[in-house]
């Protein structure tokens, strides 16, 4: 006599599994299918973040103020940040007092009229009528971009410092260029042992035009006393 075969649950759902996975792994896959499958591609999107462009600008880099002579003087350098020559400068100081009040509105230019890319320029600006009831002033900077002048500097050949009622700068410069100069300009930037500008001053030379290769003496007299550290000499020339 036969036995039934008792086929348990769990034993049939391992069987069928089986038979599924070998049909799976059996069936012949279409050709197209296959083909695509090799060839699909995922493109993803490219997200770029702009570049912020770089600071250009032409800024006060230092300054200082005091009073002296019952006139209020504001003195310090600005810097030319824009990568090109700027001109003709402007500074406009604004003065105020304690309850914020615009008290007084002065315009100064720094003394060399071309400055270079990276180059600082000395400032002077006086109030001649100051107030007693300024308390603090702040600095805006405005300048041309071209000029109707060409400009060069003349070589410092020496500097030194004396004292003639004030500190006094002279020395002598020569033309190193091919062409003539007029109206030679002397700027003279004081600073602290920081770095900071504690005092500006400017002269022409006596001579109204430097020929090339010729010699010149010059000073820039401050007749004012001061403490400083260190003290640079530029110069320039307006060319023909």
């Amino acid at each position: 006599m036969f036995k039934p075969l008792v086929v348990r649950s769990g034993f049939l759902a391992v069987m069928l599994g089986l038979v599924a996975l070998c049909s799976v792994v059996a069936a012949p896959q279409p050709a197209a299918s296959a083909q695509a499958a090799a060839t699909t591609k995922i493109f993803l999107p490219l997200i770029f973040k702009a570049t912020e462009p770089a600071t250009s600008t032409v800024r006060v880099k230092s300054q200082t103020s005091f009073v002296m002579d019952m006139e209020r003087y504001v003195v310090g350098e600005v810097v030319n940040e824009t990568g090109a020559p700027v001109y003709d400068v402007t500074i406009t100081a604004s003065f105020y007092d304690a309850a914020n009040q615009l008290v007084a509105q002065v315009n100064g230019e720094p003394f060399l009229s071309q400055t270079n890319p990276g180059q600082t320029n000395p400032f002077k600006i006086v109030l001649r009528n100051n107030r007693s009831t300024i308390t603090r002033h702040e600095l805006s900077v405005r300048w041309n971009t071209s000029s109707d002048f060409g400009y060069q500097p003349v070589t410092v050949l020496s500097r030194q410092i004396r004292d003639n009622a004030g500190v006094e700068v002279f020395g002598e410069v020569r033309n190193d260029g091919t062409q003539a100069l007029s109206f030679v300009q002397i700027a003279v930037t004081f600073y602290d042992s920081a770095g900071n500008v504690v005092h500006t001053e400017s002269d022409f030379l006596v001579q109204e035009t430097l020929a090339p290769g010729a010699r010149a003496a010059y000073q820039v007299s401050t007749f004012r006393t001061f403490e400083f550290a260190t003290y640079t000499v530029q110069t320039e020339g307006i060319t023909p």
